[in-house]
């Protein structure tokens, strides 16, 4: 169950770190960008003939030239990093659900040979009750201190094979107003 939440919470952590250093690159961008049309300015008010108006034009198109692919590479590289990590996140995360959902058990009612599962109701689904398990949190936190379902790996499947990722909090509700139920 934590270890399938946790892969979501480094997925945000990553896409925080890319955000952060993308505003970095942006800052040291336009940092030399202004220092940039400051020399500029500076060169064309020392200028006393069009050719040294031209090269201070010139210094200023080279220098903003190598800034910005600077800046264009730090970009690309920035998000190369964020898509390894995410790919590799992501990697994890199918191999996570993979080993804690188990497959949807039929449901079709009245045939012999189907066998009988424990059950909870969430959101008009059935969540299998070997995919679950039951939690008390302290008094003031979650639930006021009553037990409640939660999903063992972050996600269970239901029965009718959708997902059902594990909502936080009070979990699918309190096991006292949501009992396991039999289905067939």
């Amino acid at each position: 169950r934590t270890q399938c939440r946790e892969i979501g919470e480094k997925r945000e952590a990553v896409q925080g770190v890319y955000e952060h250093n993308v505003k970095i690159v942006k800052d040291i961008f336009e940092e030399f960008r202004d220092y940039a049309n400051a020399l500029r300015d500076q060169c064309a008010k020392r200028a006393t003939t069009k050719e040294e108006t031209n090269r201070c034009e010139q210094g200023y198109a080279g220098f903003m030239k190598r800034v910005l692919t600077d800046y264009a590479n730090d970009l690309e590289k920035e998000s190369a990093e964020r898509d390894s990590r995410l790919k590799f996140l992501d990697e994890l995360e199918k191999k996570c659900q993979a080993a804690s959902v188990k497959p949807a058990p039929s449901v079709s009612g009245g045939g012999k040979g189907l066998k009988t599962i424990k059950v909870i109701r969430y959101q008009s689904k059935f969540l299998p009750v070997e995919s679950l398990h039951k939690f008390t949190g302290t008094a003031k936190e979650e639930c006021d201190a009553e037990e409640h379902w939660h999903a063992n790996a972050g996600v269970v499947r239901a029965t009718d094979g959708t997902m059902a990722p594990d909502p936080g909090g009070c979990g699918y509700g309190k096991t006292k107003g949501n009992p396991a139920i039999d289905l067939e």
